[in-house]
C-alpha cells in the first residue's frame, strides 16, 4: 500500500472516530479508564505509556511514565494538538505500516512521538485531511518541540524508530514519491540526516511497508519489506547502513518479519513464505513452501539461516505486523500470537516451539520486555480502541496481571 491509499485510509478512520458516540466535553482529562495505546521502555525502570481519552466526540492523547518499572505512574505532557481530539484513533483492523500514533524513547529524556492527525473537514474534503506528524522532547517530556517531516523528506509517514548507543534512527515514506529513508540523529537533538548507502522503495503491491530495526552489541540489522518480499541490511561501522548478504534462501523468499537477537551471536526470524515465490531448491527445509511458517536461527550475523522447525498453521505472520513480537526474551522462550476462528490468542513456548500454551485469551497491539523476565503487553479490543489495557509480567510472560495507570486532576 503506497501513500495515497495509506491516507485514504486514515481519511476513513478519521470518519469512523467522528461518528464514536464518545461523552460530549472539551479538553481531555486523565482518568483510570484513559486507554493505553502505546508503549516505549528504554530502560527497566523507566517507562512512557501514551494513551487515549474521550474528548467530545474525538479522542485525544494523555502520556504516564514510571521511574519504578511500573509499580506507580504520573502524568506527563503531550504535544498541544494531541490534546485537542484530532488524533486518528487504533482500529483493529489497521491495514497501515506506520501507526497512527506511536512513542518511542532513548532514554529517560529523548522522546518522539508520530502521528497521524485528521483535520476539520472542509467542502473539498468531507471526512477530513489526514497529515503525518512528528514531535520531540528532549528534557523528559515537560515540552515538546515539533519536527516537519516534509523537510525530512519522510512527509508518508514513520513507520519505525529505534535507539543504539548514541543514535537514534529513523525509517519513513516520502510523500512525494515511492522513496522510502532511513535517517538518523543523535538521540539528545533533531539532526536527522540519510543513514541507508542504498535506495528503498515502497512496493507496487501486497500489504504495506514496514521495517523493523535489531541491535546486538555493535551490531544491527534492519529488515523491511511486506507480505511479498523482504530485504536485510547491516550496520556499519561509521553508523549507516548497508546491503546485508545472505547464502540462506529462507529471508530472501520470505514475507518480511522482524531479526530477533536471542543472545551474543544468535538470531531468530519467524519466516513465512511469500505466496508468489517458487520454493528455492537450496538451504531452506523440505517443507519449505507456498504458506509455510517456519523458525529459523542464525549463529554468524544473519549470513545463513538454519531452520528450526515449522510451526502450526495458525501460528502466521500477520500483517501487519504487532510490534514487539515474536517476542524471545530468552533462548528457547518465544511468544507469538495464533489465529484460532478469528480470534487472536498470546501464545508462548519455552522449548523453541516444540511445544505452547495458551497464556492470553486476547488480542494484542504491543509487546515489549525490558528483561528477560519483565515485560508488557498491550490489550486491541476490536470493540472499542478505548477499552484496551496494560499488561505486566515478571516471569517470562507465562502469566500477564493488569497495570492500573492511576488518576490525576
Amino acid at each position: 500500500m503506497g501513500v495515497a491509499a495509506r491516507i485514504r485510509w486514515l481519511a476513513g478512520a478519521a470518519a469512523l472516530a467522528a461518528a464514536w458516540a464518545l461523552p460530549a466535553g472539551g479538553a481531555a482529562s486523565r482518568t483510570p479508564g484513559d486507554a493505553p495505546l502505546a508503549i516505549s521502555f528504554p530502560t527497566a525502570q523507566r517507562g512512557y505509556v501514551l494513551s487515549l481519552a474521550s474528548c467530545g466526540r474525538a479522542a485525544c492523547a494523555t502520556m504516564s511514565t514510571t521511574t519504578d518499572g511500573g509499580s506507580t505512574w504520573r502524568p506527563v505532557t503531550v504535544p498541544a494538538p494531541l490534546r485537542g481530539g484530532v488524533v486518528v484513533p487504533w482500529l483493529g483492523d489497521r491495514e497501515t505500516g506506520s501507526e497512527p500514533i506511536a512513542v518511542h524513547f532513548a532514554d529517560a529524556r529523548d522522546g518522539w512521538i508520530t502521528a497521524a492527525l485528521s483535520l476539520p473537514a472542509t467542502p473539498s474534503a468531507p471526512t477530513g485531511a489526514v497529515v503525518f506528524k512528528m514531535w520531540s522532547t528532549h528534557d523528559a517530556a515537560a515540552s515538546w518541540t515539533s519536527i516537519p517531516l516534509s523537510r525530512l523528506d519522510v512527509g508518508g509517514g514513520v513507520i519505525a524508530m529505534a535507539t543504539h548507543g548514541p543514535r537514534t534512527y529513523l525509517f519513513g515514506t516520502s510523500s512525494r514519491n515511492d522513496r522510502t529513508h532511513v535517517l538518523v540523529s543523535p538521540s539528545t537533538g533533531d539532526r536527522w540526516a540519510n543513514a541507508a548507502r542504498f535506495a528503498l522503495f515502497q512496493p507496487a503491491g501486497g500489504t504495506a511497508l514496514e521495517g523493523w530495526f535489531a541491535f546486538s552489541g555493535a551490531q544491527g540489522w534492519f529488515v523491511s519489506g511486506n507480505d511479498r518480499y523482504l530485504a536485510l541490511e547491516r550496520l556499519a561501522r561509521d553508523g549507516t547502513w548497508i546491503r546485508a548478504t545472505t547464502t540462506s534462501a529462507a529471508p530472501g523468499n520470505a514475507s518480511a518479519a522482524p531479526l530477533v537477537p536471542v543472545a551474543p551471536g544468535l538470531l531468530a526470524i519467524v519466516a513465512h513464505t511469500a505466496g508468489f515465490v517458487t520454493p528455492p531448491t537450496n538451504s531452506v527445509p523440505r517443507d519449505w513452501n507456498d504458506g509455510a511458517t517456519w523458525l529459523f536461527t542464525s549463529r554468524d550475523g544473519g549470513r545463513t539461516f538454519q531452520p528450526v522447525r515449522e510451526l502450526s498453521a495458525s501460528y502466521q505472520v500477520t500483517f501487519p505486523a504487532i510490534a514487539g513480537l515474536p517476542a524471545i526474551p530468552r533462548p528457547g522462550t518465544i511468544l507469538l500470537v495464533r489465529d484460532v476462528g478469528g480470534a487472536s490468542q498470546l501464545v508462548r513456548t519455552t522449548d523453541w516451539g516444540a511445544r505452547w500454551r495458551v497464556v492470553l485469551h486476547r488480542a494484542v497491539s504491543q509487546v515489549a520486555f525490558v528483561s528477560a523476565r519483565v515485560g508488557y503487553a498491550l490489550t486491541s479490543p476490536t470493540a472499542s480502541p478505548l477499552r484496551a489495557t496494560l499488561l505486566r509480567t515478571v516471569d517470562g510472560g507465562a502469566r500477564w496481571t493488569s497495570v492500573a495507570l492511576g488518576s490525576s486532576g
